[in-house]
């Protein structure tokens, strides 16, 4: 019944693990499916139960093509539920269609461990890896923040334009946030295992370069203080 159901799901939601670390779960993993099992779990978890496994069940005759078709409505179902504009529809048709390699290979299928080396850093391969996912799912949300398709073009089309390369008059603007982006995401990498990147962390490190650490991201929280009024985006759903 719908309310055996929305017990069984209301469970799901309380007893899943939250994401360990925001940027653990934006930066640092190797495959799109990855991520996707660990972003908006509680949104992606319903999905799956009630859009993606019938379809899957439905399609199953198919094939790989079967499952492919469920994840792409799958995925589109994820756009269409942030609101009704063709940006959210074309996030999750391009979120859907990165699954079509990592089906066709098996890859999908597969659960594998992030290994580091003695130094607490992965393996080249594994590196490019993580930076290719990030930029496949940094692209995405381009599109899913953009005001427009038009817009999304635009902007990612700005990205690649050789432009970028030119070193601009204000360097010492770019220089600061470059280096608390960096410290940020060190903080994020060695903490990545803990639901906080910063806890712990006097189990790791002694006390004077903690106390820096915790100093220089309370200078960066002044530093880019907005002084503009934003409205945090999921308020509009």
């Amino acid at each position: 019944t719908t309310f055996e159901g929305s017990k069984i799901n209301l469970k799901k939601i309380n007893t899943n693990v939250p994401c360990i670390g925001f940027w653990w779960c934006l930066n640092f993993y190797e495959l799109i499916h990855e991520f996707w099992r660990n972003w908006h779990m509680s949104l992606t978890s319903w999905l799956t139960d009630y859009v993606f496994m019938p379809l899957n069940i439905k399609f199953r005759n198919f094939g790989s093509f079967g499952m492919i078709l469920a994840i792409v409505i799958n995925m589109v179902a994820v756009g269409i539920w942030h609101g009704p504009n063709w940006t959210f529809i074309l996030f999750g048709l391009y979120n859907g269609l990165l699954f079509i390699p990592l089906i066709l290979s098996g890859s999908f299928f597969k659960k594998k461990k992030l290994k580091t080396n003695k130094h607490g850093l992965p393996s080249l391969s594994d590196f490019f890896k993580i930076i290719g996912a990030f930029i496949l799912v940094t692209l995405g949300f381009i599109i899913f923040r953009a005001e427009d398709i038009s817009q999304a073009y635009k902007f990612i089309l700005g990205i690649f334009d050789l432009s970028i390369f030119a070193i601009p008059y204000g360097i010492g603007m770019a220089i600061t946030p470059s280096f608390f982006s960096i410290l940020l995401f060190v903080f994020e990498w060695y903490s990545r295992e803990n639901e906080f990147p910063l806890s712990n962390l006097e189990f790791k490190i002694n006390r004077p370069i903690r106390w820096a650490m915790y100093f220089a991201i309370i200078i960066a929280i002044f530093w880019f203080e907005s002084t503009e009024q934003q409205q945090y985006i999921y308020f509009q759903f």
